[in-house]
């Protein structure tokens, strides 16, 4: 095969696995993309720009229906969320960021439910809550932190119900609470300590006070 014929397929090529068109382009029928005009399905990357002619967003299409990553943008350039989209299912890793450019989620999704360890962090890095799920349900020991990275409260999550001894801290690290839950109730002893370390303690059964060092809290 001559060299010229190769070049023009390898151009033709290109042309294909690159092309591109702008959002006004395009129509939705049925949930299935189309340029305007046409009666194929789409297949290729869509461009939406924003009110100051800017990139906003991109994503890839393929016969009609997003397939590929979806990028999106602040209007100062900062990538704003970046992941993969299968029609409308999240797959993959998916990540956020502020619009200071600081990471600010991230996390794996198995056909549009979380899965795995998920992190959140603040705008300047740190981090501020870090779980995991399994098929889109939270579960075991999830983890909260005060700005200055110190660890605020802790405690093991099934779904929305608390289970097991959560604990919490002031921001210097000194305890606040310490308790323990059982089907989601309050459930056995519980202390806290106020500001200046003064302790004061309960006891559960099943979100029942049975025990109270102050005799009011016994009462109500």
């Amino acid at each position: 095969m001559r060299p010229t014929i190769l070049i023009f397929l390898a151009l033709i090529a290109g042309d294909v696995c690159a092309q591109t068109i702008s959002a006004d382009s395009v129509i939705i029928r049925s949930d299935i993309a189309y340029v305007k005009g046409d009666t194929v399905p789409y297949t290729g990357t869509v461009v939406a720009t924003n009110e100051i002619g800017t990139k906003a967003s991109t994503v890839e299409y393929k016969d009609g229906v997003s397939n590929g990553m979806l990028i999106s943008w602040y209007l100062n350039g900062k990538k704003q969320v970046e992941g993969e989209l299968h029609g409308k299912i999240q797959i993959g890793v998916w990540k956020a960021w502020y619009d200071n450019g600081q990471l600010k989620r991230e996390g794996s999704y198995t056909y549009g439910k979380e899965d795995g360890p998920f992190n959140w962090y603040y705008e300047d890095g740190k981090k501020s809550k870090e779980g995991s799920y399994q098929d889109g349900v939270q579960t075991g020991v999830w983890s909260w932190y005060h700005e200055n990275g110190q660890l605020m409260q802790q405690g093991e999550l099934h779904g929305d119900t608390s289970e097991g001894v959560w604990k919490e801290w002031y921001e210097d690290g000194k305890p606040k609470m310490v308790g323990a839950f059982r089907n989601g109730e309050k459930h056995g002893p519980w202390t806290w300590w106020d500001a200046n370390g003064e302790q004061s303690t309960k006891t559960y059964w099943d979100g029942n006070i049975t025990q109270a060092s102050d005799s009011m809290d016994l009462f109500v």
